[in-house]
């Protein structure tokens, strides 16, 4: 399964995914698909996700390739 983390529209700081989330859906064999800067305004980093297993593309390549696009709002 494709799951897409979107990045959250101001004012919300928080972020649907963590990056051991991450970690823990890979175990699952699932791919996950991170919007860029995703994390930034919950203090994770790019180079977090990726260094979990998470692949970090653009908002719309997530809306056409993800199976599940998820977001906290």
């Amino acid at each position: 399964m494709k799951i897409g983390v979107l990045r959250e529209l101001k004012p919300e700081n928080r972020v649907a995914l963590i990056p051991e989330g991450v970690q823990a859906l890979k175990s699952l064999h699932c791919d996950i698909l991170i919007e860029k800067n995703a994390g930034a305004a919950a203090y994770f980093a790019n180079n977090e996700y990726q260094d979990a297993g998470g692949l970090i593309i653009s908002r719309q390549e997530i809306l056409t390739g993800s199976e599940l696009p998820v977001s906290y709002t």
